[in-house]
């Protein structure tokens, strides 16, 4: 019991005189500030930003939006004959091939390359209104659920002399060598074209294994040893120093010739090589999704920064059928792509086993206008150093982890597997590197006896059909981070106290993990994630470049080789 304000009691007597005293009672009414609890009854009082970030963290559905550019460097000639409507659709100028005959000769139209394509001409390439937006490419929500260490690469330095190799995606990183003096000392300079990873005072690893084939001389032992430490990175030239490094010679090992080819692993602690010795392995994507799963509109209003490059003709400059038509080049949209189904990723794991942390937006070309090879017949796969300095690509393996990609409209299903980026992942950093994305190759069709393709050609002497070498390439799988892993590796003894992604470490005797960071915190400028959270579901927002590059090839050049682009003029 306890009393809200204090009181006194007088006689009335004591108030005034000739007051009376008089009999009264002082009612009071007690409070308790405790209740009985009944079995079964919960009671939880919480803030609204409390409760909303218990409901945030706890929940996994996902539904994916944003923005996607297309930008293509359109700059590939052919000619197209005894096709109208493909004349139609170059931006060309008309080249008579013969007395009888008329050739449209140029660059692809723009309409080739965009995402929702004119839906005018129905007659001859059978566009359909609903469908328009499917018949270049299409996309797909999928996911890294597996790694391979077997699928077959190949590797050519040297742009004139054929030295070149093959490995296995689990082999390591490949380079080549030159015999330079650094500080007087006899010096292997080792030249990656893709980056090595590598810091001073770690170590390579060479790999003699039998999956490694070359026509140069294999690296087999530099002084007497494949475990050899890192002495310096980089060269003379100015931003080289995570594409080469360098290993110092002690005069015991054998000769080693200029533009001999190796194959390494990297090594962080040479007494701890079991647990920081560098695994390498291409990503394998999971579908999860259908091709009617999305939604794609033109963004209203909006134009890229480059200028629009387009030409009219007339009809007297048209052929073969003279109709005056309207062709763009080059024009850089925008476009809101939304997918329609709430994503469920609770049970889903990454390729090591952790919670997902990224969703992907996969990209495929469709080909339903038939311009491209089908593949089997010049579509391919290949990572960064595929496409320079010739121009050579992996071909499609012969495994299942491939779908047959036969368009058109032979669409990849739910569930269906692609090859992704080539990887490191090291233990002794609980982390993967990306050393390079997977890329697709087009590759035109240029055959004439296919009437019912789309035909793109090089008018080659006598009124011979040339094959146009070289194509476009593509990067199919754009990274959407739902989470990120703390930059702070944890440990702990007991593993009673470890997340279900913890690793153990024999040699360090207790459990090592990252934290994945709660949503809207951020642990450095670029590591952290925040989105909105509505009725349950995130809604990720990502903006997507999609880049279409040209591989140019000079044919008359020797064996194809790549056309190196300047990069300064006379006037610099």
């Amino acid at each position: 019991m306890g009393f809200q304000e204090t009181f006194r009691l007088l006689r009335g007597s004591q108030k005034y005189v000739g007051s009376q005293d008089v009999d009264m009672s002082v009612p009071y009414a007690l409070e308790t500030t405790t209740r009985n609890l009944i079995e079964g009854d919960r009671n939880l009082v919480l803030n609204l930003p409390d409760q909303y970030d218990r409901e945030r963290e706890e929940s996994y559905i996902y539904r994916l939006y944003g923005k996607i550019n297309p930008l293509v460097s359109n700059v590939i000639s052919g000619c197209s004959y005894d096709d109208i409507m493909m004349s139609y659709h170059l931006y060309y100028n008309p080249i008579p091939l013969s007395d009888t005959e008329a050739v449209a000769c140029g660059y692809p139209s723009a309409m080739f390359f965009d995402f929702v394509t004119n839906t005018e001409l129905t007659s001859s390439h059978n566009y359909k209104e609903l469908n328009s937006y499917k018949d270049n490419w299409v996309i797909y929500e999928s996911y890294v659920y597996g790694h391979s260490d077997n699928v077959t690469m190949s590797w050519q330095f040297d742009a004139v002399t054929p030295n070149s190799g093959t490995f296995n995606s689990g082999d390591g990183i490949p380079f080549y060598v030159k015999n330079v003096k650094i500080q007087g000392k006899n010096a292997l300079q080792c030249i990656c074209e893709i980056e090595h990873g590598l810091s001073e005072g770690e170590y390579i690893v060479l790999q003699t294994n039998a999956s490694i084939s070359t026509t140069t001389n294999l690296i087999g032992l530099i002084n007497n040893t494949i475990k050899l430490p890192i002495f310096s990175l980089g060269d003379e030239f100015f931003g080289n120093e995570n594409k080469i490094f360098n290993i110092l010679l002690n005069g015991t090992s054998t000769p080693i010739n200029d533009n001999d080819f190796g194959v390494f692993k990297r090594l962080i602690d040479p007494s701890n090589s079991g647990e920081t010795l560098s695994q390498y392995y291409t990503h394998i994507h999971k579908i999860l999704t259908t091709s009617e799963s999305y939604v794609l509109d033109k963004a209203g209003f909006e134009r890229g920064i480059y200028q629009t490059k387009a030409k009219t003709f007339q009809a007297n400059n048209s052929p073969t059928v003279g109709v005056e038509h309207h062709v763009v080049k080059n024009e850089f949209k925008s476009y809101l792509w939304n997918f329609d189904n709430d994503l469920d990723v609770g049970d889903y794991q990454d390729n090591l086993g952790r919670p997902l942390t990224d969703l992907y937006l996969s990209v495929f070309a469709v080909n339903e206008t038939n311009i491209w090879k089908l593949r089997g017949a010049g579509i391919g796969i290949g990572w960064s150093w595929n496409f320079i300095p010739n121009g050579e690509i992996d071909p499609y393996p012969n495994s299942v982890v491939e779908p047959n990609l036969t368009t058109p409209y032979n669409l990849p299903q739910i569930g269906e597997t692609f090859l992704g980026a080539f990887v490191e992942y090291n233990e002794g950093e609980l982390k993967e590197r990306v050393i390079s994305e997977i890329y697709h190759k087009l590759t035109f069709n240029n055959d004439p006896t296919d009437q019912g393709y789309r035909i793109f050609y090089e008018e080659g002497a006598s009124g011979t059909f040339d094959e146009v070498l070289g194509g476009y390439y593509y990067q199919p799988h754009h990274r959407i981070p739902i989470r990120k892993l703390s930059n702070t590796i944890m440990i702990e003894t007991n593993y009673e106290y470890v997340p279900q992604h913890a690793v153990y470490s024999i040699y360090e005797e207790l459990w090592r993990w990252r934290e994945i960071l709660p949503i809207g915190f951020y642990e450095s400028d670029d590591n952290g994630v925040n989105y909105p959270f509505v009725n349950g579901c995130h809604y990720p927002y990502t903006n997507i470049s999609f880049n279409i590059y040209p591989i140019i090839v000079d044919k008359d050049f020797g064996s194809p080789q790549i056309v190196t682009l300047p990069i300064s003029d006379d006037c610099e």
